[in-house]
């Protein structure tokens, strides 16, 4: 669960930083605007949803992939399905078909 949470809180700041980067400017330049003026420009508007949107695309596959890896590396490490598991039962049958069969007993 540690790292659950951990991964969902780092993606959360990873969006949150995206989606200063991109929308910041528009967001200082509508509170330089609204303090001068008075009220928000409309032009504004379209500009600071569409940078959004993009800072959203942009990091929102990163929370599905980082929780699929994390997924299957809970999967794997709770039913043993790692590398060293697979080699150890490869070379155990490996060699239990080069060691010859006793002949039959008449």
């Amino acid at each position: 669960m540690g790292r659950l949470f951990l991964i969902v809180v780092l993606m959360a700041v990873i969006r949150w930083v995206a989606w200063a980067i991109f929308t910041g400017p528009f967001l200082i330049a509508a509170i330089v605007l609204a303090t001068r003026v008075g009220q928000m420009s409309p032009w504004l508007y379209f500009p600071m949803s569409a940078s959004g949107g993009v800072s959203a695309a942009l990091t929102g596959p990163l929370l599905a992939i980082s929780l699929v890896l994390l997924y299957y590396d809970v999967r794997v490490r709770r039913e043993g399905f790692d590398l060293e598991w697979m080699l150890s039962t490869l070379q155990r049958g490996t060699r239990e078909m080069a060691a010859p069969s006793p002949p039959p007993s008449p």
